[in-house]
């Protein structure tokens, strides 16, 4: 087992810890980074934006827009018809750091955080699909309630988010929003977040829409509140967003996805997707999702 401060989560997670997440979708808080890893992550994170990496940074609140053409064998795949260029003002998403920077890509290698993974999907080995960074500036809107596996090219939800605060991360600031126990209602249309909107109904019909106000519809709906360097993890399936930013300063989080080594790559015949030297059809694996080493 890696050596670590005694004030960092190096323990495996308890049946008791293991069965709260399956029962709510979510677990929290765990302290996985220490201080000098978070003024790592947020010196990178200033070099991605100054533009010292060529880096993909977009802004998560732009509109949506995906085409349908053929691929080589005259199967339907989807692309975005314009996201390239943007950059991120006011809710900024910089995309797969780690490819670049060999900093993240140590991070999201961490043993322990991939073990908490690994044993909330009752997997043997997990894969690290993505890395990001979510910058909320002070204005930014609400995050609106949606499912990570609809943006997925995934052929199960055998996967989960890890987000780890960067800063102290309060409901006045952009606490995450989560709906206990959604994970099970099955899956949901991906959502545009500036537009509030869901989209690819034709390509996915009798796929239900996630509510854009949970609670109206007698759902209940907690917030996640975190101090820097402690994380939450999430179901792929659970409903969730983020508060407001109404604060002064900037909310920054740190964002790793594991996925259960095995599952199946749809690639862009169910999403737009980076070509990523993993055919359709396949296990997720190759050189940009490599099996990672856990902990326990």
């Amino acid at each position: 087992m890696t050596s670590l401060p005694t004030s960092l989560r190096n323990t495996p997670l308890t049946s008791d810890e293991i069965a709260r997440f399956h029962k709510d979708g979510y677990l929290h808080p765990n302290p996985v980074l220490t201080q000098d890893q978070i003024d790592m992550v947020l010196r990178a994170v200033d070099e991605h934006r100054a533009g010292l990496f060529e880096s993909k940074t977009f802004e998560l609140t732009d509109p949506v827009a995906i085409r349908r053409s053929q691929g080589e064998q005259g199967q339907d795949v989807f692309e975005y018809e314009s996201n390239e260029g943007t950059v991120g003002h006011t809710f900024s998403f910089l995309f797969n750091m780690r490819l670049r920077d060999e900093r993240i890509r140590d991070l999201a290698a961490d043993p322990v955080i991939a073990g908490l993974a690994r044993q909330l999907l009752d997997a043997d080995e997990v894969v690290i699909m993505e890395d990001n960074v979510v910058v909320k500036e002070p204005g930014s809107k609400l995050l609106p309630f949606h499912q990570d596996y609809s943006y997925w090219p995934l052929a199960s939800p055998d996967a989960v988010t890890v987000f780890i605060a960067l800063d102290r991360i309060t409901v006045d600031n952009g606490a995450m929003m989560v709906v206990p126990g959604s994970q099970n209602a099955g899956e949901r249309l991906p959502v545009s977040f500036g537009e509030v909107e869901s989209y690819m109904k034709d390509e996915r019909p009798g796929v239900p829409e996630v509510p854009a106000d949970p609670e109206a519809e007698g759902h209940p709906v907690s917030y996640i509140e975190l101090q820097p360097g402690e994380c939450s993890i999430h179901s792929s399936m659970v409903w969730h967003g983020s508060t407001p930013n109404t604060t002064p300063n900037r909310r920054q989080a740190l964002i790793l996805r594991y996925v259960k080594a095995g599952t199946i790559w749809l690639g862009n015949e169910r999403f737009p997707y980076d070509e990523v030297q993993c055919a359709v059809g396949d296990p997720i694996g190759g050189p940009v999702f490599p099996v990672v080493p856990t902990a326990f």
